[in-house]
């Protein structure tokens, strides 16, 4: 018996042995070898040909792929599963909104799970026309057609809204005079993404007509999409079926571009023309058509060109084999620049403030003549109005016009269609002898085509909008009293840009290559009649005066007094009326720290707010906020706020922020927090509070550059509103991630507004 036992233990403990020295082989196995060349890969937003990235796999065994990217399926990476060495590539959509990620798990058996971030920065904020209406934009290239180009419904457009653009058939409407309808951009891009959404119907076969997208300096800096049915011979050559149309992609110059491609017609596409900047600071040029590269060239010039945007349809000799059989027509549905983080600012990008100078102002209310003008011509003075008679007359202010602001009271007469009569303000260059270069906004009646193109009424007059770089703008308006104004400037290349105000509407901008290095301009006020025929078709009817209440001019870069362009107040005291609490005053700044708040004894409504602000460093995620703040005093949760501060992480990543830069958040009730980064710094920082019929319109700026802007219904009838600087720490979750490591403090170096 006892033997039987111990034989027994003995077959237990050889047993267990045995199963310890399995245990102990299944541990010894090697684990299989497989490296990742990379472990990072980030994405720009846009997609273009170069942007596929890869990814080496070294193994010698199966492996899979795994792509953990949310709901979005915006990452496609192939191939997704193999054996041994690979190459993996990474293919991202467009990002039409913020920063995202994902991760990309590489596994096999026996081996370390691989994995690989993704990144794709957000879609910077650029400039985006959805063609529900005609702001920012003008027409060019109407004539006697009844409405080339008007804004329609249409069920194909995201927003059910597009421009329709068309042409008439014939050979009477072919050729440089004939139909060649465009719709342009006011301002002016660099580098960046331009791109169109359009509807293209099936063209007359064969027709010389072109649906193009192009962006646009002068005949030698063009880049373009040009679709049309094509000549037979064209249409062969590439394999065009029935339904196809032909894409001639080109550059016009600098050098010359030509490819030709085949699409779809009666069919939505979206054509793109990406500008990036290579190390020599060249323009590298990529066509694409429905995210599709198509083909790239390194363009001889750079930044020293900017771009208009232009959508049209022309009747163009090139385009086919005959003129036009039929109505040809294209829907655009938008218009998008998304801008590189290298990219200049576009000319003509922001309501920048108006910059300081001095005013002289002529009422006329003497009934005299002013004795600093260059000449007064014979013009008369009569009941606190200057009149400047016909046939003739022309009182000039000064001979150095330079970058200002010429604003006047005017009193439009009623003139007969078509009758030989302009008058208004002209602003001519002096010094280049036998070059006309000008801008000049002159009332006149203009001909009845001149009229159908810009929507006159029976008994309107018109606003004859002019520089030679942008040919004429009419702008319809009601005989009677109006304020019109003029303001000039240049731009950082020293380039004139002209606005043209009626009644404190913008109705155009137009950016010009007219340098004040070059050019020297005269300001002067002008009657003209029965004239040349660029003046009207027939003689005027009667004598018509066109009488002026008062001319205010403003020289930019001209001070006034000391007083007059001081910022309402320089802390080098305390303000008086204002409750600093724990806050300081000193070394010409209001020092605002964590938690403390200065009460101002200011009353908020219409105006604007602006202030300089020494932008410390905080570590991201601190509970850490320092900014003005515009509140109802009557009621809770009524505010305007621009804040500084470092923010939570995931607002960082929504904004694109990188290491070291802090966030601005705008912020009123009726939208969600809007952070923009920006690095640390002297920033100057404004809150514009305009007001319509709706209630207070909050518009929120950066160094001159406006961030956003959101509509609201608050009402001064209903809401009183006060101001205050003020700094939040440590406290609520809306505030940031953890509390703050340190003490930080805020600078105000100034504080500015005008109600």
């Amino acid at each position: 018996m006892k033997l039987k036992y111990f034989c027994l233990a003995i077959t237990a403990i050889v047993f267990s042995l045995c199963t310890a020295c399995s245990d102990f082989e299944r541990e010894r196995i090697d684990v299989e070898d497989m490296n990742l060349s990379g472990n990072a890969v980030i994405f720009e937003a846009a997609p273009s040909s170069d942007q596929d990235q890869t990814i080496q796999i070294e193994t010698d065994i199966p492996w899979k792929v795994t792509v953990s990217q949310g709901i979005e399926q915006w990452l496609t990476v192939t191939p997704m599963e193999g054996i041994g060495n690979a190459t993996l590539t990474f293919h991202a959509d467009k990002n039409k909104g913020p920063a995202r990620s994902a991760i990309v798990t590489v596994s096999a058996a026996r081996a370390e799970l691989m994995n690989v971030t993704v990144k794709q920065k957000a879609q910077k904020k650029g400039d985006k026309y959805n063609l529900d209406s005609f702001n920012g934009l003008f027409k060019s290239g109407e004539n006697d057609a009844i409405n080339p180009i008007t804004l329609v419904d249409h069920e194909g457009c995201e927003d059910g809204k597009g421009i329709r653009i068309y042409t008439r058939p014939g050979e009477e409407h072919m050729g440089n005079n004939g139909d060649r309808f465009k719709v342009n951009t006011d301002k002016m891009y660099y580098s960046g993404r331009y791109e169109w959404r359009v509807y293209i119907p099936k063209l007359g076969m064969n027709d010389r007509t072109s649906v193009a997208g192009f962006i646009y300096n002068d005949d030698r800096h063009e880049l373009d999409f040009e679709i049309s049915s094509g000549k037979a011979e064209e249409r062969a050559k590439y394999g065009a079926a029935e339904d196809e149309l032909l894409c001639l992609i080109s550059s016009q110059a600098n050098p010359v571009v030509r490819a030709t491609t085949v699409i779809k017609a009666d069919a939505w596409h979206n054509i793109a023309i990406d500008m990036k900047l290579n190390q020599e600071g060249k323009y590298v040029a990529e066509w694409i058509i429905d995210d599709k590269p198509i083909t790239s060239q390194v363009m001889a010039f750079g930044e020293e060109i900017a771009f208009r945007s232009i959508f049209s349809v022309e009747n163009l000799m090139g385009m086919g084999d005959h003129a036009a059989t039929q109505e040809n027509y294209a829907i655009f549905d938008w218009f998008e620049y998304i801008p590189y983080d290298y990219s200049k600012k576009p000319i003509g990008s922001s309501e920048e403030s108006e910059p300081d100078g001095k005013v002289v102002r002529w009422d006329f209310e003497d009934n005299k003549a002013p004795t600093d003008w260059e000449s007064v011509g014979n013009a008369t003075f009569a009941d606190g109005w200057m009149t400047l008679p016909m046939p003739s007359c022309h009182s000039v202010i000064n001979e150095d016009m330079g970058t200002g602001k010429v604003s006047f009271e005017i009193d439009v007469p009623k003139i007969g269609v078509g009758e030989k009569y302009v008058a208004g303000p002209n602003i001519t260059v002096n010094n280049v002898p036998g070059v006309e270069r000008s801008f000049s906004m002159f009332i006149w009646s203009g001909s009845q085509e001149d009229r159908n193109a810009a929507g006159a009424l029976p008994g309107q007059m018109m606003v004859r909008c002019y520089t030679e770089s942008l040919g004429i703008f009419n702008v319809p308006i009601d005989p009677g009293k109006h304020t019109f104004a003029l303001d000039l400037r240049v731009n950082a290349d020293d380039q004139y840009n002209c606005t043209w105000i009626i009644d404190g509407e913008k109705v155009k901008t137009f950016q010009t290559w007219y340098t004040s290095a070059e050019n020297k301009f005269s300001l002067q006020f002008s009657t003209m009649s029965n004239g040349g025929g660029w003046q009207g078709q027939t003689e005027c009817s009667t004598n018509y005066e066109t009488k002026y209440n008062y001319i205010e001019y403003k020289k930019y870069g001209e001070t006034g007094g000391e007083e007059e362009n001081k910022p309402a107040f320089e802390f080098n005291e305390a303000p008086a009326g204002w409750n600093l609490g724990d806050a300081s005053v000193s070394e010409g700044c209001l020092n605002i720290a964590n938690g403390q708040v200065v009460k101002t004894d200011i009353s908020a409504g219409k105006g604007r707010y602006r202030f300089e602000l020494d932008v410390p460093k905080i570590p991201a995620g601190e509970k850490w906020f320092n900014g003005i703040n515009i509140f109802a005093t009557n009621a809770e949760e009524r505010t305007f706020s621009l804040y500084i501060c470092p923010g939570a992480q995931a607002w960082r990543e929504s904004a694109g922020a990188i290491q070291g830069q802090m966030l601005i958040r705008c912020y009123t009730e009726s939208m969600d927090p809007f952070f923009l980064a920006i690095d640390p710094g002297k920033h100057i920082f404004e809150i514009e509070l305009q007001l319509n019929e709706n209630g207070y319109l909050p518009i929120w700026y950066m160094d001159g550059d406006e961030i956003t802007r959101k509509q609201t219904n608050y009402t001064p009838e209903e809401f009183t509103f006060g101001l205050e600087f003020r700094s939040f720490a440590d406290g609520g979750g809306w505030q940031g991630d953890s509390n703050c490591t340190n003490t930080y403090v805020g600078k105000y170096t100034w504080f500015d507004y005008k109600p």
